[in-house]
């Protein structure tokens, strides 16, 4: 349930006609405005494309450094940038990466919406990331037989600068720790630490269940992953230890550190239809905190850049925002659609606005 789901593989006709297509209509790239946005508080959030007869996935979504635009890619092999009226700002990234379960990901301006390149990799990708620790123009890509590749796209064509192969099986997420390493998760049960330049990983961990995705915390050195299991685990990088913090009573679907607050904690979203707060500094193995308001498996959790604020949402499309100061809830609104995958919800950099990416619409909330 937790697998990537991709599409029938093209036939390499088709795949030819899909680049041309890219090319002929790469100056098509839509920018439009976002409508009104809901207060914090009970509500139905507003919808863009919501259209329950004929529903498009949205794969991904994500805000730009200023929060000026905002990037969706549909299942239908579209990718639009949405302006979201915020404050002007300088922004820092003039690039938009966008991976194709086809084996293919595109780099646009994210100025214009050109194409920019278009770049076949080993096999279906699952990740695409920035870095945006120091080396802007370095990007990750993993993929589907267990390769993870650097590029570098200072230039108008990426180039491959290193590829790994250690793992046996599909990459389920990727990480940048610094400008230099970053860390890799597989469904083979395995996490590396790779430095590029290097052939050899600085640390591995190996498990006995898949790894569906890892979180890093820079302050404390750490990431957090979890598997088919009911347990949040640790890895101490630093101290080479690994820690289980026990509580959930059915499989975790959902991990995210407070990185902009206070970092020690880290949420969790399951399908005992909790959240639990844990606290990296406890000597305990249990959670902090329990937020019960959800009826249905939470399939993703987020904490505000800011740390005041935990947003979590559930497959019958129920979207909360708690506050971190008590955990009270201050929000509860109901989606159009589904909220399937552990990335539908993204903050803008300001805190200010919350953007859920779920099967059918792409829905809004401000707290202005």
């Amino acid at each position: 349930m937790r697998q990537l789901k991709g599409k029938t593989k093209e036939t390499a006709r088709e795949k030819r006609q899909r680049k041309q297509e890219f090319l002929t209509n790469k100056d098509k790239l839509l920018s439009v405005a976002l409508p009104a946005f809901a207060a914090f508080r009970q509500c139905k959030l507003p919808c863009i494309d919501e259209n329950p007869k004929s529903p498009i996935e949205i794969t991904s979504c994500e805000f730009d450094t200023t929060g000026q635009k905002l990037a969706c890619a549909f299942g239908d092999h579209r990718v639009f940038v949405f302006s979201a009226n915020v404050e002007s700002g300088h922004a820092d990234g003039t690039k938009l990466v966008a991976g194709d379960f086809n084996n293919i990901f595109f780099i646009f301006s994210s100025m214009n919406g050109n194409l920019l390149s278009f770049t076949e990799v080993s096999d279906k990708l699952t990740k695409v990331q920035w870095n945006r620790k120091g080396s802007t123009h370095m990007l990750l890509t993993s993929c589907d037989d267990g390769t993870v590749v650097v590029w570098d796209s200072s230039e108008r064509t990426p180039l491959p600068i290193q590829t790994f192969s250690l793992h046996t099986s599909s990459v389920r997420d990727i990480q940048w720790l610094t400008k230099e390493t970053f860390a890799s998760c597989s469904m083979d049960g395995s996490i590396h630490v790779f430095r590029i330049g290097e052939d050899e990983p600085l640390n591995s961990l190996f498990n006995e269940n898949a790894i569906i995705a890892i979180r890093y915390n820079m302050k404390y050195d750490s990431l957090a992953f979890f598997s088919y299991d009911t347990n949040v685990k640790l890895w101490l990088l630093g101290q080479d230890l690994t820690r289980e913090w026990e509580g959930h009573r059915a499989g975790i679907y959902s991990i995210c550190w407070n990185e902009g607050g206070d970092s020690s904690l880290l949420a969790s979203g399951a399908d005992d239809r909790t959240i639990r707060i844990w606290n990296i500094n406890s000597s305990l193995c249990h959670s902090q905190e329990v937020l019960r308001d959800h009826l249905c498996l939470v399939s993703a959790v987020s904490f505000s850049p800011d740390g005041q604020y935990l947003a979590s949402a559930d497959t019958y499309g129920v979207v909360i925002v708690w506050s971190t100061k008590d955990w009270s809830p201050l929000m509860k609104c109901q989606c159009a659609g589904k909220v399937l995958e552990i990335n539908s919800l993204k903050w803008n950099p300001q805190s200010t606005k919350l953007v859920v990416a779920n099967y059918s619409a792409l829905s809004i909330a401000s707290s202005h």
